[in-house]
């Protein structure tokens, strides 16, 4: 059982909000090409660790997973937090974007609109 600040453990059991959270930010990952190697409890701790947890989503104003340099996997060793419209403007910096990755982006970004918080950390009702 993963350890949380939120009294409400059942949000990490695998089918409550928190794992389902995760799960989503690795499947978008997957989409993406992009190496996920992080267990849920270490996304889970980063996060809280971070500050910003409660911050955590899409749209202005709210945080999100970089990497470093935009390459490799998603990673301890590899990743920050920062807002998304900073990483979103580091990533595309002198990138043309081709319909292969726009596609893949769109593909990442459906579903999953209204966000709400338990423990710190964002999930979908």
């Amino acid at each position: 059982m993963i350890k949380s600040k939120s009294p409400n453990e059942d949000l990490f059991l695998p089918n409550g909000p928190i794992y389902h959270a995760y799960a989503s930010q690795k499947a978008r990952a997957k989409i993406r090409g992009i190496d996920w190697n992080l267990t849920v409890q270490e996304w889970v701790t980063w996060w809280e660790d971070t500050g910003y947890a409660h911050l955590r989503g899409r749209g202005e104003g709210k945080y999100v997973m970089c990497r470093k340099g935009d390459i490799g996997p998603y990673s301890l060793d590899n990743i920050y937090c920062d807002l998304g419209t900073n990483n979103m403007s580091f990533a595309n910096k002198g990138k043309p974007k081709s319909t292969e990755h726009n596609k893949k982006n769109s593909e990442a970004q459906m579903g999953e609109k209204n966000h709400n918080w338990k423990g710190g950390i964002s999930y979908v009702k």
